[in-house]
């Protein structure tokens, strides 16, 4: 294969891998005094993934729909969007992983 050619393809990754970085939004989902919330937030701050904490108890409205779209009523939900909705229920630390490394 062509060394330019090689190039080309890389760069066109890293380029891909950089945007989906940019663009993916997560949202944590939760509630005061759920140990699994805590234990997500937690991880995320230790891997210093950026995300924002929708407090359930204050916002109803947009916590009911999560739960009607992720089809749980358990928290924590994390919602991630890479080129859909995506959904982890509870501390799936397997998960989080692999959105982890997904977006480093």
């Amino acid at each position: 294969m062509d060394s330019k050619l090689i190039v080309s393809m890389v760069l066109i990754a890293l380029n891909a891998i950089a945007l989906r970085k940019n663009f993916m939004k997560i949202k944590l989902y939760t509630i005061k005094g759920c140990s699994n919330c805590l234990l997500v937030k937690k991880f995320f701050d230790k891997m210093k993934v950026e995300y924002e904490t929708i407090d359930c108890d204050e916002n109803l409205e947009e916590s009911i729909q999560v739960m009607k779209e992720a089809k749980s009523e358990q928290l924590p939900i994390v919602k991630y969007t890479t080129d859909s909705d995506s959904y982890i229920i509870g501390y799936d630390k397997e998960n989080l992983d692999k959105l982890f490394n997904l977006i480093n």
